[in-house]
């Protein structure tokens, strides 16, 4: 009897124990995976913390961030703003007046607040506390510190209580970002007459919880720059925090994974490899950072990485323009940035000066090529730098490497900046989480050609095929490939000082078609010509026009359009702007854009009519021939020559010889190896908990109807009611089995 109760027992709890495993299963990497233990901050810690380290380290430290710059406020700006969040009120330039709970409520963490899209990740850097700090610097108020101090505080208490992120609670980004604001706070609560030993532990928990989450592999972001803000951000809690335990290792994981990082962020030729100009800036700064951190913790910087950032700095020197602005590639906004990126110098040694802004930049050479980067740039006029009206600069970009950050599909497009003006562009920068950004980044976001309908993350390869220049004629001649869909070929030729010609070929499936759109400022008016496929560039009260010509072989669709969502084009930074649309059939396809810039650079070279294609046999053997004031000008290509005739009466002619690049395949190589050990190394996890919480919600209700069901069969029935619950075990068992093969390698349901 007793047996027979035991075994009744035994079967009841396995009844219940299998399915509540199952839920366990679902749920316990994603605890493990956040969960980091406290520590015990012992008194003597708190005590030699308020006088290590010195306030000049503080300092430095605290003129580096990765949150939100608010320098443009001035005082009077900063403590208006300030007052307001003492009452509940955030209220940026530019943005929605917005009502928070103080000192913190968990729900603002979550909150979508249209008109502000990165919302969540201003409130999970600090942003809100960093400037009561800043307001309290100014005006040594102590309802400021003190606002900031229970903001933190608050913060703290509901990390360490938390089990599932809410928000950007956990995101890494904003992880970094909040440790400069706690050494901001740290300096100047830590001798305040108000100091209380309490606060100062919950502060320095924070900070070691905080170290614990930067430092754990599986929430390490190796492949992009927010890698590299976890690493820096573990510096400057070993600068700021030198008391709080693990700090050594902190220091050396630090600079062990940067030394894996650094293979594939920068490259050789100096080139951030995250496709985009606004991202070299920002990895300069980076770098820049991390020296000198490196020379505050005595670590010499090694030759390699000294090399690569001085490289790094020619480069944006090359992409820099008078006014600060720079290409919109990928990522970019186009704003001015007079100040730009915090720079630094190193010694022979191997130490860092403590970086500054750098007020001279330009560019070294008339043209550069970055073959393995995946950037040509040519500039006109450099000897009248930094005069904008007498200066061109023209950027081919073709830079992918699959797996990098911020991405766009735009390989072969070609940014024409001229007289202070952008007149053809990308789209730029586009919030994320707002209406057009996976159309942005998408091909329709750039004039480079491609399919009509093209995937953004399609398999492709470019490669830059040849290049020349000569004293009056630059070429470049590049050929992207989607393995058995897509060919496309484009050739520009500068004729200098102000003609430039973009030969595109392609080769697709007979029901494909091609298409290219050209977009130019937003504030910029395209007016349409007499002449089909003419149009004018125009800015008002600016003395510089442009002329552009169209035509193609297969009759090419050609419309203007301006802020259009579908098709997606005429957008320039998330403003619309207009752009010339071009649509033909993929298949043996070639159309030619050409422009000239109506400048005083030379009116000899003004285009008087509608050019055309007078040959064409293929990709590399073409004539065309354009009517220009002086007469009938021709530029043609015979393989690996390009010439041009500019008065085809005379016989005279200037040409240029195509040559193949050298051969970079060791350089991908090492890059692309570089990123797969690093992959390996740090196998980032990522959870789905939107869809995990859909997989529970639909278990359990499979379980009450379960628990239903065997409650009336076994009143009412009974016959093989065990066997039933033993197939009912076997069941659950079969989808905890299923889950963790998701978990491990498909990764579909979970």
């Amino acid at each position: 009897m007793r047996n027979n109760a035991f075994k009744q027992l035994l079967l009841r709890i396995t009844y219940y124990t299998v399915p509540v495993l199952v839920f366990l299963a679902i749920w316990i990497p994603v605890f493990y995976h956040y969960h980091v233990p406290d520590v015990v901050i012992r008194d003597e810690v708190v005590q030699v913390s308020r006088r290590v380290p010195t306030g000049a380290v503080f300092n430095e430290i605290n003129s580096f961030s990765f949150g939100f710059n608010h320098s443009w406020l001035d005082d009077s700006q900063l403590v208006v703003l300030a007052e307001k969040i003492l009452h509940g009120e955030v209220q940026i330039t530019g943005r929605p007046s917005i009502a928070i709970g103080i000192p913190f409520d968990a729900d603002d963490l979550n909150r979508s607040i249209p008109g502000w899209p990165d919302w969540r990740l201003f409130f999970a850097s600090f942003a809100i506390p960093d400037l009561l700090l800043r307001a309290y610097q100014v005006t040594g108020r102590d309802d400021f510190l003190m606002t900031a101090r229970d903001i933190i505080l608050g913060w703290a208490s509901y990390e360490r209580s938390a089990w599932l992120p809410k928000g950007l609670l956990w995101n890494d980004h904003a992880i970094a970002a909040r440790i400069s604001v706690l050494a901001k706070f740290w300096k100047l609560y830590r001798n305040h007459p108000d100091f209380e030993p309490q606060v100062a532990k919950d502060i320095l928990l924070f900070v070691a919880r905080s170290a614990q989450l930067l430092a754990k592999p599986t929430h390490f972001t190796f492949s992009t720059n927010h890698g590299i803000m976890q690493n820096l951000a573990l510096w400057q809690i070993c600068l700021a925090f030198p008391t709080l335990p693990n700090i050594e290792f902190y220091k050396q994981l630090a600079l062990e994974r940067m030394r894996d990082q650094m293979v594939f962020y920068i490259n050789d030729e100096g080139v951030v490899l995250e496709h985009s100009a606004g991202y070299q800036r920002i990895g300069l700064e980076f770098i820049g950072m991390a020296f000198r951190y490196l020379t505050l913790l005595d670590v010499p910087i090694f030759e390699e990485w000294r090399v690569k950032y001085k490289r790094a700095k020619d480069f944006y020197a090359q992409l820099r323009r008078p006014d600060g602005s720079l290409p919109m590639c990928g990522d970019t906004h186009s704003v001015s940035d007079s100040p730009g990126p915090f720079v630094t110098e190193v010694d022979s040694n191997g130490r860092s000066e403590k970086p500054r802004y750098q007020k001279k930049w330009a560019p070294k050479q008339s043209n550069s090529l970055y073959p393995v980067g995946g950037y040509s740039i040519w500039w006109d006029g450099l000897g009248n730098w930094p005069d904008e009206e007498k200066l061109a600069q023209t950027v081919v970009a073709w830079s992918y490497f699959p797996g990098h950050g911020h991405k766009h599909a735009d390989e072969m497009s070609v940014l024409f900046w001229a007289g202070g003006k952008r007149w053809l562009t990308n789209v730029g920068y586009w919030p994320y989480g707002t209406k057009g950004r996976s159309e942005a980044v998408s091909w329709d976001g750039s004039n480079a050609p491609h399919l009509v309908g093209e995937s953004t993350t399609s398999k492709r390869n470019t490669k830059l095929k040849f290049h020349g220049r000569s004293e009056n004629l630059v070429a470049i001649d590049l050929e992207r490939t989607v393995p058995q869909e897509y060919v496309a070929r484009r050739q520009v030729v500068h004729v200098k000082p102000n003609l430039w010609v973009v030969v595109d070929h392609t080769f697709g499936n007979n029901d494909d078609r091609t298409t290219t759109i050209w977009t130019t400022s937003h504030d910029v008016q395209i007016n349409e010509g007499k002449i089909p496929g003419y149009y004018n560039f125009e800015l008002q009260n600016n003395g510089i026009s442009l002329s552009l010509f169209i035509f193609g072989g297969l009759d090419p669709h050609i419309r203007r359009v301006r802020g259009s969502w579908s098709p997606f084009a005429g957008w320039e930074d998330n403003k619309p702007a207009d752009a010339i649309f071009i649509e033909q059939p993929a298949d043996n396809a070639w159309v030619v854009t050409m422009w000239s810039l109506d400048h005083a650079f030379s009116p000899s070279l003004r285009v008087s009519g509608q050019p055309y294609m007078h040959e064409w046999k293929d990709s590399e053997d073409w004539k065309i021939a354009i009517p220009v004031e002086s007469g009938m000008m021709s530029i043609s290509r015979k393989k690996d020559r390009v010439w041009v005739n500019e008065n085809a009466g005379d016989g005279m002619s200037n040409e240029v010889i195509l040559i193949k690049p050298v051969e970079q395949g060791h350089a991908y190589t090492n890059i692309q190896a570089g990123y797969k050990a690093a992959a390996r190394k740090y196998p980032r996890s990522s959870y789905n908990l939107h869809r995990r919480l859909k997989v529970t919600y639909l278990l359990m209700v499979i379980f009450l109807l379960q628990e239903i069901f065997f409650l009336i069969y076994r009143k009412l029935i009974r016959v093989y009611y065990v066997q039933l619950r033993v197939l009912s075990v076997l069941c659950w068992a079969g989808i905890g089995v299923l889950i963790w093969i998701d978990v491990l390698y498909f990764k579909t349901l979970l």
